[in-house]
């Protein structure tokens, strides 16, 4: 990522956080396939540096936390749009989205 603090920078950012217990046997199948991360132990011996923090990155646990302080507010377009836009926004997403499945919850 670009720089390492979101709250001195123009950018914006989205941050997608997965289930921690995925990311670690994900993690632990990248550090055993790329040489660059010079990893040849067994799962345990991972999952003791991925709890300790041991890894590229840091700990998990710090890592989500520092960015979610940063997160944004879910629902927040109600206090920018009118009526009216959200009323324009709304057939326009029905006219183009219809039938794609994907699906927003505005409410």
């Amino acid at each position: 990522m670009p720089g390492r603090d979101p709250a001195n920078s123009i950018a914006k950012y989205i941050y997608i956080a997965r289930n921690p217990k995925d990311v670690a046997v994900s993690y632990y199948y990248h550090a055993k396939r790329f040489t660059h991360f010079d990893f040849t132990g067994d799962w345990n011996c991972f999952f003791e540096f991925f709890m300790k923090g041991e890894v590229p990155f840091g700990l998990w646990f710090d890592h989500v936390l520092e960015w979610w302080k940063y997160k944004g507010v879910i629902g927040d377009w109600k206090n920018h749009f009118s009526d009216e836009q959200s009323a324009r926004f709304d057939a326009e997403y029905t006219k183009r989205m219809s039938g794609s499945g994907l699906v927003f919850e505005f409410e």
